[in-house]
């Protein structure tokens, strides 16, 4: 069920990281991963599908437009080399509000939905929910194998990283291992207050739930820990070369954002 919400995270600035095929038929997507949590009947399917349609087509027409704009400004910025810590800022100001956004079209979408399910299909959902932070929990990789996946996740749009890069990288990771604990608190307190709420009744349940899974949707305000600083040290650091890479990879996702805006 988290997933499902984390599943509309996907949809701003990048169109998307399943394709635009995939966005177009998002209602297949949202059921096969809904299947991972919970055995739904006919007509909650149904009603699932319909829902899902009636946020893409909401969707595409009043919040694309808003991610060609804001692209188009960055791609700009990166061009013309006046990418500064405030504009940064500023961009990620403004993903937050297209979140916002999402969340607010949520809000008096999702009870239909949460209201349908039964005890038994709680049940199911909790269960995989807590096997799924559980095995989180035991995630044994190396702190080595972690940097390789950062690695490797950051020369996809920066082509080859320098020395000072990768320090900077090494850095990141560092910090990330650190907050591991923090992180998995956080889950558990998620998993707690959803269990809670689905030991709830009838309308109350569905309030309580409702605003479990939005609370996915609430950007984090959390002072004590940030990368901001050193991902920025890792573009100040950028080549002529690392710069058309990021450029390129941009213009990939903008031709998926224009792909699913025409259709």
């Amino acid at each position: 069920m988290k997933r499902l919400i984390l599943l509309f995270l996907c949809l701003y600035l990048s169109a998307c990281s399943f394709g635009s095929t995939a966005y177009k038929h998002l209602d297949y997507v949202v059921l096969w991963y809904a299947a991972d949590y919970v055995s739904l009947n006919k007509t909650q399917k149904s009603a699932l599908s319909k829902a899902t349609n009636a946020f893409t087509q909401w969707h595409r027409s009043n919040e694309l437009t808003k991610y060609q704009q804001l692209l188009s400004e960055f791609k700009q910025d990166i061009t013309l080399q006046k990418l500064t810590p405030a504009k940064a800022n500023y961009y990620r100001t403004e993903i937050r509000q297209f979140l916002n956004n999402i969340r607010d079209y949520l809000e008096p979408n999702l009870p239909p939905l949460i209201s349908s399910l039964s005890d038994k299909q709680y049940q199911q959902i909790l269960s995989t929910l807590t096997t799924e932070i559980n095995d989180a929990k035991k995630d044994n990789k190396s702190i080595e194998e972690n940097f390789s996946q950062m690695h490797k996740k950051t020369e996809q749009w920066y082509g080859a990283l320098t020395q000072e890069q990768l320090s900077i990288l090494s850095n990141i990771n560092q910090k990330r291992e650190l907050q591991k604990p923090y992180w998995q608190a956080e889950n558990e307190t998620w998993l707690t207050a959803f269990t809670l709420a689905s030991q709830k009744k009838n309308d109350v349940r569905t309030h309580e739930i409702k605003r479990v899974l939005l609370s996915v949707l609430a950007p984090s305000d959390n002072n004590d820990y940030s990368e901001r600083e050193e991902w920025f040290a890792v573009w100040r650091l950028s080549s002529g070369v690392q710069r058309d890479a990021i450029l390129l990879k941009l213009s990939e996702y903008q031709t998926l954002i224009d792909d699913i805006s025409d259709y």
